[in-house]
């Protein structure tokens, strides 16, 4: 009798839990057609141009960006993100073995996704780019 009493409160949790993403998705549909309703279909022209005190700009305000160095930066976050958060393991974990396993584990998976990047050729850099005249 008592396995059917945590059956029940299980299933009351998750069910609580259903109706809470319901709830939320109902809310987030109704604002998104609501600001479908609210939103401007034209687009101005001065939008697509910077705001400099009122004058003319003086250089154009859609400058190329080198793609290579937005994808350096974000594989640097993700990496130093994850360094960052296996470090204090050694000061929660009492079990040495068991934190020497979780953290090899981890480099593991670290080191593999350095691999994929570097088989993808996303850390190889063109020095052509330098070679370029700028505008």
């Amino acid at each position: 009798m008592s396995s059917y009493t945590g059956f029940f409160r299980v299933s009351s949790k998750i069910f609580y839990i259903g109706i809470f993403m319901f709830i939320s998705f109902l809310i987030s549909s109704i604002l998104w057609t609501v600001s479908s309703f609210f939103s401007l279909d034209e687009e101005s022209t001065s939008a697509n141009y910077s705001f400099e005190c009122g004058m003319d700009c003086i250089s154009p305000n859609r400058i190329p960006f080198c793609m290579h160095f937005f994808i350096i930066s974000v594989l640097f976050l993700v990496f130093d993100i994850e360094l960052l958060v296996s470090l204090p393991l050694s000061w929660i974990s009492g079990n040495w073995v068991q934190w020497i396993l979780t953290v090899s584990v981890f480099m593991f998976v670290l080191f593999l996704g350095l691999v994929v990047e570097i088989y993808f050729g996303s850390l190889d850099w063109d020095t052509k780019i330098f070679k370029k005249p700028l505008p």
